[in-house]
């Protein structure tokens, strides 16, 4: 730190207004918290979901100073059925939004916001991964969910009410 550095005021000796300070910088090595949910559920592999969801992606950092500003930092891919190589899905247009973190709100979490459309039926598979602004990875592998997906109109888990019963239920 350099006090009067352009000489503004005139000093008769400039060697006491100079401080040498050694300060040690903790680094970041905790990893951001990556979460998936479809259609405000966290789903299991093979389960049946919507064709048309609403799926979201919140990676969330403990850092009070460096925000999840950058849509980089998150990747998002869906493995249509019959395909090997998965299809990127980049923010921008109607169906990928992103939204910064906001450190004003002590939230560090950015969100990625994906809207598709699958017309086939079949098993899909979405593909994430994130990582915070020093390079710290959320987890060591991406998360990988499959899912199914089934245009025809039906109805799935269907439970009865009470359960047990003794001697009505009702659908």
């Amino acid at each position: 730190i350099e006090v009067n550095p352009e000489e503004d005021q005139q000093e008769m000796f400039h060697y006491n207004n100079v401080l040498f300070k050694e300060f040690y910088v903790l680094p970041d090595n905790y990893d951001p918290l990556l979460d998936v949910t479809f259609d405000g559920v966290h789903i299991m592999n093979r389960d049946i979901v919507s064709a048309k969801p609403r799926i979201v992606v919140k990676l969330k950092d403990e850092s009070r100073y460096l925000a999840l500003a950058d849509s980089s930092l998150m990747k998002l891919q869906i493995r249509f059925p019959g395909e090997i190589t998965p299809r990127d899905y980049l923010p921008g247009g109607d169906t990928v939004r992103f939204i910064p973190a906001d450190l004003s709100s002590n939230d560090n979490t950015a969100t990625i916001e994906l809207n598709p459309t699958f017309p086939q039926d079949g098993e899909y598979e979405l593909i994430a991964s994130g990582k915070d602004e020093m390079g710290n990875a959320a987890g060591d592998l991406n998360y990988r969910v499959t899912f199914n997906v089934i245009n025809k109109p039906m109805i799935s888990h269907l439970l009865n009410y009470p359960n047990p019963f003794t001697t009505s239920t009702a659908f």
